[in-house]
């Protein structure tokens, strides 16, 4: 039998999905208040920051996706979703902050999402013009997932700026 939270936890995603981020939020609410399980509160919390993004409630996004990495810190997308809504804000230290912690706490290592980690944070360094910091992420990003092209066309990008 499914627990209220959970039930509140998956309505929540289906609201999502269906772009009813406002009742999302309050689904994913009535979860963490019910739920005493770190696993389905930080995964509350990761979603909700997603709605609130999504509404252009940036703070509280940024908010539940660090507080979903204090829950749970070794889920990498918890890491790489409030990295990417740092940088999205111009909140470039904090989205270094971010990848960084998750580098630290990733039990995955070499894969995709490990990957994730290192190309958030050599987005923040590029924007910050810190072209080598950003050039030695994104060759990390590259080993950890060499099929996609994106990373290697970041690399590239910032060995132009950086001449």
């Amino acid at each position: 039998m499914i627990k209220k939270s959970e039930a509140y936890l998956k309505s929540g995603k289906t609201y999502c999905v269906k772009k009813k981020y406002a009742l999302a939020i309050a689904d994913f609410n009535k979860s963490i208040e019910l739920e005493n399980k770190i696993e389905y509160t930080a995964s509350a919390h990761h979603w909700l920051g997603y709605a609130y993004f999504q509404l252009g409630k940036y703070s509280e996004g940024i908010a539940n996706h660090r507080e979903a990495t204090r829950l749970d810190p070794g889920a990498v997308i918890y890491y790489t979703d409030w990295a990417i809504d740092c940088i999205n804000t111009k909140k470039y230290d904090e989205a270094i902050h971010a990848s960084t912690a998750g580098i630290k706490h990733n039990r995955t290592k070499h894969t995709p999402e490990g990957a994730l980690l290192y190309a958030h944070r050599g987005l923040a360094y590029e924007e910050k013009g810190e072209y080598r910091k950003a050039i030695n992420d994104f060759k990390k990003a590259i080993e950890f997932d060499p099929a996609f092209k994106g990373y290697r066309s970041n690399l590239n990008r910032v060995l132009q700026k950086a001449k």
